[in-house]
């Protein structure tokens, strides 16, 4: 039973996220993902507020942008034995994101992003294999964060903010009830499905400079700051018909009580550094270097409001190590200017994964990944409107795990395609 009481508590620490490292996602422009994120020295858009937020202060107009990404990812499994592969479920996920600036003077701009860095979902078959560990595990994370940005002088912008957080966490797993035959005279039990919903609000911040180095450089840098998350909601707990009657199913059921459920997440921070080169007149050249602090994700515990029967009380005196690392990732990207209406756009990256072998899962099956991406972007006869598309593949490098710590082992292998879009107006 202690298995899947730590197995419950992974659950809320470690949805899958599709495309950046752990279970952070960081597609939230168009023009950004089809230069692979590499955008923070770009002072063009003010959808590069969430790449730096000190950008907006060097925009000349007020600016709004609205955009969306659709993800199709699709992942399988394999068990070491040779089992026959598994595949997830099929699903599409379209995470939104939303800008705005306004100049207040020559010095300041205010300016508000909203985004959602974490999300997505990882599913699977009612029942499959690893049906015990997870069925589905969704998680979201919403931002909504104003900043104020400053020019220091003609070379220099620095940019504050603060980040209001609404995550939301769902879960679904079965519980095998094989341990509890003994205890009702050796009959078959069914699996009991168990399930969570729970949500927080929290605080943190960002900051951002950029530097004109020169004619041509322009340098970046960005920080994002880890945001702990305090969850609650309610476990709830199906326990069907065994056909024994009131006899087996009644005391059954009140080993799982329902109730209040809690744990607490710490979203982690980052710090990234890149510069723009436009030295050439229809060429520029994008670099950039993330760093995420993703060891902020150790230890997790799920508090139970009631836990006064074995099975409950399993999960809540259980908490679970995922020991996640910090890690990198370099980016690069180019776009080459057309002619007045189209731009065009490319870019790669390489991201290093957070997840050792023991905490490699069906909830979080990570691993490195590289992608390549193309985009465009048009500007309308009349230059106030525009709009940006990106594409980019994504390919996670197969994953094996012989040492993970419910013993469900196996490997994984991982693919993404992306689609991206935003809209922006120009207030002139």
């Amino acid at each position: 039973m202690k298995r899947y009481a730590l197995t419950c508590v992974a659950l809320l620490a470690s949805c899958s996220l599709v495309n950046a490292s752990g279970f952070g996602f960081y597609e939230h422009s168009a023009a950004a993902t089809a230069l692979a994120g590499a955008y923070l020295g770009r002072v063009d858009s003010v959808t590069a507020l969430f790449y730096n937020p000190a950008s907006i202060g060097k925009l000349s107009y007020d600016e709004l942008s609205v955009g969306a990404t659709l993800v199709s990812p699709s992942f399988k499994y394999t068990g070491l034995s040779g089992s026959p592969e598994v595949d997830g479920e099929s699903n599409l996920y379209l995470p939104p994101n939303g800008y705005y600036a306004r100049k207040l003077g020559d010095q300041f701009t205010f300016g508000f992003g909203f985004y959602v860095p974490y999300g997505l979902t990882t599913e699977w078959n009612e029942n499959w294999v690893g049906r015990y560990v997870s069925i589905k595990a969704d998680l979201r994370a919403y931002y909504f964060n104003p900043v104020l940005a400053y020019n220091l002088n003609d070379q220099v912008s620095v940019a504050g903010g603060i980040s209001y957080v609404h995550s939301t966490v769902g879960l679904k797993r079965k519980i095998d009830l094989t341990p509890l035959r003994p205890a009702f005279g050796g009959i078959p039990l069914p699996d009991v499905t168990m399930s969570v919903d729970a949500g927080g609000d929290a605080l943190g911040f960002n900051a951002g400079i950029i530097v004109d180095a020169s004619p041509d450089i322009t340098l970046g840098a960005s920080y994002r700051s880890k945001v702990t998350v305090k969850y609650d909601g309610d476990i709830a707990f199906d326990v069907p018909a065994t056909g024994y009657g009131p006899a087996v199913d009644d005391p059954l059921k009140l080993l799982f009580p329902g109730g209040g459920a809690s744990t607490t997440i710490v979203l982690p921070q980052q710090f990234n550094v890149g510069f723009n080169y436009h030295g050439m007149e229809r060429w520029q050249a994008d670099f950039a270097f993330w760093w995420t602090g993703w060891s902020s994700v150790d230890r997790i515990a799920l508090t139970l409001e009631n836990h006064s029967t074995r099975p409950t009380e399993a999960i809540q005196n259980n908490p679970i190590e995922r020991d996640y690392t910090n890690v990198w990732s370099i980016r690069l990207g180019t776009e080459y200017v057309l002619n007045e209406q189209w731009r065009l756009r490319g870019g790669y990256l390489f991201d290093k994964n957070p997840v050792p072998d023991p905490s490699v899962d069906p909830i979080l099956p990570d691993s490195d990944r590289q992608s390549f991406q193309l985009g465009a972007g048009f500007t309308f006869p009349d230059d106030r409107y525009s709009v940006d598309f990106a594409y980019m593949a994504l390919f996670f490098g197969e994953r094996t795990t012989r040492s993970n710590r419910d013993g469900f082992n196996g490997t994984y292998n991982s693919f993404a395609h992306l689609f991206a879009v935003n809209f922006s107006y120009k207030f002139k």
